[in-house]
């Protein structure tokens, strides 16, 4: 610490406890809340953080937090607390490019300066640059942050196998249906005698449970055999039709 960095030399003391010294100091507690979208507030507020493509936006609520005598004054604690929670957040999670604030709004404008201010505060000393926008009356502040290395996110992180990073996957009703419409034409055009669906247990208990006369409508209809088998392998958004 000498060589690299001095400056700092005088905060690295030596631990000789018995307890490994990460659950000693809560520091995997810390870790995991960078993984957390929502990030609680201290009077029960909590700011949400949503990382996409085109820019990062955060959105801050004030939960059931009503304690303050108005909802002007609740709005505007919440905000002053968010604007510190915002700025470490940025930091912790190396987040950079175009960021979105979504404060409360308030109808003062005494108040949304003096938010304004405490987030331009909170942001003092930032290594990477920042460039703030004045909040607006809807309460928005835009910015931009200087992007040093890829975000937390990014480097810790790979798209989901299921959703494939869209956060949501078909439901098996869904997946049911486009099932049915396609062996509907294949059986309808196929010289085969039968139509094996291989599916996810949760679309198969669909097909065999709500679409049982309509599978066997269509066996009658096209004079051949359809048959539903279960592949824990696929996804529920996934299916394999073979005729034979």
């Amino acid at each position: 610490c000498l060589d690299v960095m001095p400056d700092a030399a005088g905060r690295l003391k030596h631990y000789t406890g018995v307890a490994p010294i990460f659950p000693r100091f809560s520091v995997e507690e810390e870790i995991e809340k960078i993984y957390n979208r929502k990030i609680p507030l201290p009077s029960g507020g909590h700011i949400v953080v949503e990382q996409t493509e085109a820019l990062v936006a955060i959105d801050v609520n004030s939960g059931k937090y009503r304690d303050e005598e108005d909802l002007e004054a609740t709005a505007l604690k919440t905000n002053l607390e968010a604007a510190e929670e915002i700025a470490r957040q940025l930091r912790l999670r190396d987040l950079g490019g175009v960021i979105i604030n979504d404060f409360i709004d308030m109808e003062r404008e005494s108040n949304r300066r003096e938010v304004e201010r405490a987030f331009r505060r909170a942001l003092r000393g930032e290594r990477a640059k920042c460039w703030i926008q004045r909040i607006s009356r809807f309460g928005i502040i835009e910015m931009t942050r200087q992007r040093v290395r890829p975000s937390f996110e990014r480097g810790h992180y790979e798209p989901c196998k299921c959703c494939r990073g869209t956060g949501s996957i078909q439901s098996p009703r869904s997946t049911g249906m486009a099932v049915l419409r396609q062996i509907r034409a294949g059986l309808a055009q196929k010289r085969k005698r039968t139509c094996e669906i291989a599916v996810h247990p949760d679309v198969a208990v669909y097909l065999l449970n709500d679409r049982r006369q309509h599978l066997v409508e269509l066996e009658q209809r096209f004079s051949k055999t359809v048959v539903v088998t279960v592949d824990g392998g696929l996804k529920a958004d996934q299916h394999v039709i073979r005729y034979y």
